[in-house]
C-alpha cells in the first residue's frame, strides 16, 4: 500500500477507515492461513514472497496512526510461527495471544524438526517449545502445519511449487511491541530494536543450529527451482543472466531420492492439541496401513496434497480420498521403482475424486494418452499438469502416423518392407527407433511375443517327424508378417484417435502450467533418439534436428492451442525447435523453461543454444521469464555408486545422478 493511497484512506470518515482496515485484516488472515499461495500468474505459489509481502502490509498499516494500529491489532486472529506477544498481552502487540484462533507452523521432514523462518534462516523449535506456545493461546481453534516432504520431487520436476525452505526475500519479524510515534525514523528504529531484541532472545536456543541451518540453506539455494522464491532468484529487472558455467569441475550430482521418511507424520503424536489440524500433505507409501490411516483421520481434518509414492493399495487410496476429498487440491504420484501396479485412473475418476484437484504431478508412471484425457475430463479446475512420458515413443508414433497419411510411394515402400516398424531412417539419415516401453499406449506390438505350441495333446506324445511337419505347416511367415503389420496399423489408429481426443481436451481446459518430462522404464531421462543421432566426435557440437511433423504435432496440435496456458516447461527434448514453434503460435505464454537431458560420456559435444534463446526473448515482449539449462546425467558415477550384484530394486538409487547447469536465465 503506497503513501498516496494511505493519505486518501486517512481522510475518510472513521467508520469507513475502520471498515476498510477490517477488510484488510480479513485479507491478511486469509493469506496467513494458506499452506500454499494460489496467486494469479505469474506469481503462482510463491509462498515465501507472499509471506513477506503480508508482513510488510501489517507493519505499514500499523505505522500509519494509533487508531489504525488499534484496529488491526484487534482484528488479526491468525498467527504464523508464534508471531504474537504473550507478555501481559501487551498494549503494543500487533498480534495478541488472546485474539489468536488459528496458528500456522512449519515442519522440516528432511531434518525432522519444527522451525521458524527468519531472514532466510531456519530456527529450530523443539516439540516442548511448540506445546508451551500452544498453551499460551487460550482461544486457539485450529492448527495448520506446512509440512514439506516433497521438495526434492518438485524441484526435480521443475520447481513450480515453492516447497523449499528458503527465500531470497527478506522476512520481517513482526513479533514484539511497536510504539506509534509521529517520526517515521523513530518508528523504524524502534522496529529494528525490537526485532534485534527478539532475535537475541532466540539466539540462546538456536546458536547450536545456526551452522547447520546456514549449510542447509546454502545447499537448498543451489536447487533447480524456476527462480520464484528460491535462492537463485534473479532480482535484476529486464536482465539476461548468461552463466556459461557448463564446463565447471563441480562433482555435486543430484540423486533423485524421492522418499524421505516411511512414516512421515510421527511428529503429530507429540503435539498437545485437541482441535482441528490441517496438513499441507499426507503421503501414502509402503509402510502405510489402514489402521494408520484411521489414526490420521482422527487427528487431521484437512489435507491439501495427497502424495502417492512407490506403492499402490487401491483400498488405502480410495479410503484416503474419502477421508479428505473436499480439501485435496494436489495429487502427486511418484514411482521410481519398477514395476508399479496400474494406477486406477478410471475408478478414481468415476467416483469423482478428481473434481476438486487443481495440481497434478505425475512422475515415473507409464501414462497412456487415455489416462491423461481422463485426468483432464475429471478435473474442471485443473491449473497445473506435470507428467513424464517417453518422448521416443511419442516421436515414433507421430512420425509413423505422418507416414500413414502420406500417399502411394511411402505406402508402397512400407508394404515392401513390413518390418520397418521397428526402425525408420529418413532421407537425412535420422534414426528413429520404437521404444519397447508401454508409455502412451499398451498394445500387442509393444511387446515381443512368440507363438508357442504345446507338443503334447491329451497325454499322447507326437513323434518328431509329425511334430516337425506340424510346425512347418503352422508357421506361415506371410501370415505372421501380415498379422504384425495389421497390429501396427491398429496401434497407429488407436494412437491417432487418442491423440486427437487429448489435444481437444487440452485446448478447452483451464490449464495454466504444463510440464512435460522425458522418462521411461527403458531409457530413463535420456531420449534414445538423442543418443542415436548425436555426433560421434568430440570436435563438432551436436545439433539435433527433430522431424517437422513431430514439432508441428507436439507444438501445434497439443501445446499452442491451449489459450489459458501461461507457463510451459519441457525437459529432455534437446532442441530449441519446439520452443521457437510455440512462441510463434501462442503469445499468451509468458514463462518458458527448457532443460536438455545429456548423458555424460566424458565430453560435452552439445550445441549451445544461448544465442537462439536470446533472439527469442528479444523478439517476444510477452516473455517474462525464460530459463535454459542442461541436466547432465552420469552413467559412470552410477556404476561407481552401485554394486549391481547386491542391488535391490527397493533402494532409492535406481536413477541416474545428474548435475544441473543453468546456461541462461532471463527474468523480467
Amino acid at each position: 500500500m503506497d503513501n498516496g493511497k494511505i493519505l486518501v484512506l486517512n481522510s475518510l470518515p472513521n467508520y469507513l477507515q475502520k471498515r476498510i482496515i477490517q477488510l484488510l485484516c480479513e485479507h491478511i488472515d486469509f493469506n496467513n492461513k494458506q499452506l500454499v499461495v494460489n496467486c494469479n500468474f505469474p506469481k503462482i505459489l510463491e509462498y515465501r514472497e507472499n509471506e513477506s509481502l503480508i508482513k510488510r502490509l501489517i507493519i505499514n498499516i500499523s505505522l500509519v496512526s494509533h487508531q489504525w494500529f488499534q484496529i488491526i491489532s484487534n482484528y488479526l486472529n491468525v498467527s504464523v510461527d508464534f508471531n504474537f506477544n504473550s507478555i501481559n498481552n501487551s498494549y503494543y502487540s500487533i498480534i495478541k495471544a488472546t485474539n489468536v484462533k488459528i496458528l500456522k507452523i512449519h515442519y522440516n521432514h528432511q531434518n525432522n524438526y519444527f522451525y521458524k523462518f527468519i531472514k532466510g534462516n531456519e530456527f529450530k523449535l523443539t516439540i516442548n517449545e511448540i506445546n508451551e506456545k500452544i498453551k499460551q493461546l487460550p482461544n486457539l481453534k485450529q492448527l495448520l502445519i506446512r509440512n514439506i516432504n516433497i521438495s526434492k520431487v518438485i524441484n526435480d520436476i521443475d520447481g513450480t511449487i515453492d516447497t523449499s525452505n528458503n527465500s531470497s526475500y527478506s522476512n520481517i519479524n513482526i513479533e514484539g511491541n511497536f510504539k506509534i510515534e509521529t517520526n517515521n525514523n523513530n518508528n523504524n528504529n524502534n522496529n529494528n530494536n525490537n526485532n534485534n531484541n527478539n532475535n537475541n532472545n532466540n539466539n540462546n536456543n538456536n546458536n547450536n543450529n545456526n551452522n547447520n541451518n546456514n549449510n542447509n540453506n546454502n545447499n537448498n539455494n543451489n536447487g533447480d527451482g524456476d527462480g520464484d522464491g528460491d535462492g537463485n532468484s534473479d532480482t535484476t529487472t529486464n536482465s539476461i543472466t548468461n552463466i556459461n558455467n557448463f564446463n565447471n569441475n563441480s562433482d555435486n550430482y543430484h540423486y533423485n531420492n524421492r522418499i524421505i521418511n516411511n512414516d512421515n507424520l510421527n511428529f503429530l503424536k507429540d503435539i498437545e492439541f485437541k482441535g482441528n489440524i490441517e496438513l499441507l500433505e499426507v503421503e501414502i507409501n509402503k509402510s502405510n496401513s489402514m489402521e494408520r490411516l484411521m489414526e490420521l483421520k482422527s487427528k487431521i481434518s484437512k489435507v491439501f496434497s495427497l502424495n502417492v509414492v512407490n506403492t499402490l493399495s487401491k483400498e488405502l487410496l480410495f479410503e484416503t480420498f474419502k477421508n479428505w476429498l473436499p480439501s485435496i487440491r494436489q495429487l502427486l504420484i511418484v514411482a521410481h521403482e519398477s514395476p508399479m501396479s496400474v494406477f486406477p485412473w478410471y475408478s478414481l475418476s468415476n467416483n469423482g475424486y478428481f473434481k476438486n484437484i487443481s495440481y497434478f504431478d505425475i512422475y515415473g508412471i507409464e501414462l497412456r494418452l487415455s489416462n491423461i484425457s481422463t485426468i483432464i475430463k475429471s478435473s474442471p479446475n485443473i491449473k497445473l499438469l506435470s507428467f513424464s512420458i517417453c518422448f521416443d515413443k511419442l516421436l515414433y508414433y507421430i512420425v509413423k502416423l505422418n507416414e500413414t497419411q502420406q500417399k502411394q510411394q511411402q505406402q508402397q515402400q512400407q508394404q515392401q518392407l513390413p518390418f520397418l516398424q521397428d526402425k525408420m531412417i529418413d532421407d537425412d539419415n535420422i534414426i528413429i527407433e520404437k521404444c519397447t516401453c508401454n508409455c502412451l499406449l499398451f498394445y500387442k506390438s509393444n511387446i515381443n511375443y512368440k507363438k508357442s505350441l504345446n507338443c503334447t495333446s491329451g497325454g499322447i506324445d507326437i513323434d518328431d517327424e509329425k511334430q516337425q511337419s506340424y510346425n512347418l505347416n503352422f508357421v506361415d511367415h506371410q501370415e505372421e508378417e501380415k498379422e504384425i503389420q495389421d497390429d501396427l496399423n491398429r496401434e497407429i489408429n488407436k494412437f491417432s484417435n487418442d491423440w486427437k481426443v487429448l489435444c481437444e481436451l487440452l485446448k478447452n481446459s483451464s490449464i495454466e502450467c504444463l510440464h512435460l518430462h522425458q522418462d521411461c522404464m527403458d531409457g530413463l531421462e535420456i531420449m534414445q533418439f538423442n543418443q542415436l543421432n548425436r555426433s560421434s566426435t568430440t570436435t563438432k557440437p551436436n545439433s539435433i534436428i527433430y522431424p517437422d511433423c513431430f514439432i508441428q504435432e507436439l507444438g501445434g496440435s497439443l501445446i499452442s492451442p491451449i489459450n489459458t496456458l501461461k507457463k510451459i516447461s519441457i525437459m529432455g527434448l534437446n532442441t530449441p525447435q519446439l520452443f521457437k514453434y510455440i512462441v510463434d503460435h501462442n503469445k499468451t505464454i509468458q514463462n518458458y523453461i527448457y532443460t536438455e537431458s545429456i548423458l555424460d560420456l566424458g565430453y560435452y559435444n552439445h550445441q549451445d543454444y544461448t544465442s537462439i534463446f536470446e533472439s527469442i526473448i528479444n523478439e517476444n515482449q510477452q516473455i517474462t521469464e525464460l530459463k535454459y539449462s542442461k541436466a547432465v546425467f552420469s552413467l559412470e558415477n552410477e556404476i561407481n555408486m552401485i554394486d549391481y550384484e547386491d542391488y535391490d530394486a527397493d533402494d532409492d538409487a535406481d536413477e541416474l545422478p545428474y548435475k544441473d547447469q543453468v546456461i541462461l536465465h532471463y527474468k523480467l
